[in-house]
């Protein structure tokens, strides 16, 4: 379980500079590492790659026995806590209020 952690804790320093991190959940029989991405990397359109390219060949390559990385799936947001629009929706709605800036006299 010491080279789990230790392989986990190569691979967190970059997860965190991008917000993001792991919680390591358990280990199956079968040699399956389970966790769970948290932070920015829950919703990262990049998390599958950071998955198997970053995570899963560090372990592979540092803990004996392991046999994979699997990851928790990020919880779905409640529809009646979702805003009805989208963050870009609500950019251009904003900039359209504003009133423009009078014009420069030359």
């Amino acid at each position: 379980m010491d080279l789990l952690r230790d392989a986990l804790d190569f691979v967190r320093p970059a997860l965190q500079s991008d917000g993001g991190d792991l919680t390591l959940l358990g280990v199956r029989e079968d040699g399956v590492v389970e966790i769970e991405m948290i932070g920015a990397c829950r919703t990262c359109p990049l998390s599958m790659v950071t998955l198997t390219a970053g995570i899963e060949a560090v372990v592979l390559q540092r803990v004996p026995g392991a046999t994979g990385v699997v990851s928790q799936l990020p919880q779905p947001v409640e529809s009646s806590s979702a805003p009805s629009f989208s963050p870009a929706e609500a950019l251009v709605a904003a900039q359209e209020s504003k009133q423009a800036p009078a014009p420069l006299k030359p």
